[in-house]
């Protein structure tokens, strides 16, 4: 079930304070009487709460998570696109801010996961599972909060962002940013080059091996229109469908950000 909440006051790291964040989340199931079947998910880069319909091989009935015995719980992220306050969200009577959205980094987003458990009243998350983007939250709310969680599942994440993935993060949003569109105040702008920009970091996704694998011709006779570049402008295609370029230069920008070690002398020591 989808459903909004409000968070209050909410201050991110370097000062800027929203006045109130809008939450948007997902929940299946119910919490048993002893609030001891909590699995929580943080979701990766462009995913979103409806943790069911993205990832119906591991969670919904008949699946490791079923809403029949455990209580499901994703909140889309800050900055995102999918109901959480956002670049491309009008707050309060308020324009949205677009390119001036302020910097929220991965432990912004776990202070914000931590709100909502407060308020949802749950003392103890069964477990937490993080990929990706969600995979940085869900350690930063780990270190942060240790005895909230029994169990932790990290997937495809770090404990410090890399330079090499800082760099990818970095190709995409000069992509993004050399559309004459973006910036422009339209909430639709920028999306020609968030649709690059995926092409991009589809080269982070995949290997050498796999492209080999599964886009090289079946003919020696093609000389254009090759299947690994339909590939990658189908992949374009179908974000820029769905996803926002404003949203996407943001929440890369979160991901950067992390780093376990920053403020807690290493990364051993967190």
């Amino acid at each position: 079930m989808y459903q909004e909440i409000k968070v209050k006051s909410f201050r991110l790291e370097n000062g800027f304070v929203f006045e109130e964040v809008t939450v948007g989340l997902h929940t299946f199931g119910k919490p048993n009487a002893a609030k001891s079947n909590i699995v929580w998910v943080c979701h990766g880069l462009t995913a979103n709460s409806d943790v069911c319909e993205w990832w119906s091989g591991l969670f919904g009935e008949q699946r490791l998570f079923n809403p029949d015995q455990h209580f499901i719980v994703c909140i889309n992220a800050l900055g995102s696109c999918y109901g959480t306050s956002g670049p491309s969200q009008s707050e309060r009577g308020q324009f949205a801010l677009l390119d001036r959205f302020p910097m929220v980094t991965t432990r912004d987003q776990a202070r914000l996961c931590e709100a909502v458990r407060i308020q949802f009243g749950i003392e103890q998350i069964y477990t937490l599972i993080g990929a990706s983007l969600g995979g940085q939250q869900a350690l930063e709310w780990a270190v942060e909060m240790p005895t909230a969680f029994k169990n932790l599942v990290l997937i495809a994440t770090n404990a410090r962002h890399s330079a090499w993935g800082i760099a990818f993060n970095e190709s995409q949003r000069l992509a993004i940013q050399q559309d004459p569109t973006y910036g422009d105040g339209q909430l639709d702008g920028g999306l020609q080059g968030l649709a690059v920009a995926r092409t991009i970091a589809m080269l982070s996704y995949r290997s050498y091996a796999g492209y080999v694998q599964t886009q090289s011709e079946l003919s020696d006779d093609i000389v254009q229109d090759f299947r690994a570049a339909s590939y990658q402008r189908h992949q374009g295609f179908k974000l820029a469908q769905r996803f926002d370029a404003y949203a996407y230069v943001a929440l890369s920008r979160s991901m950067d950000s992390h780093n376990l070690a920053r403020g807690r002398k290493s990364i051993s020591e967190a």
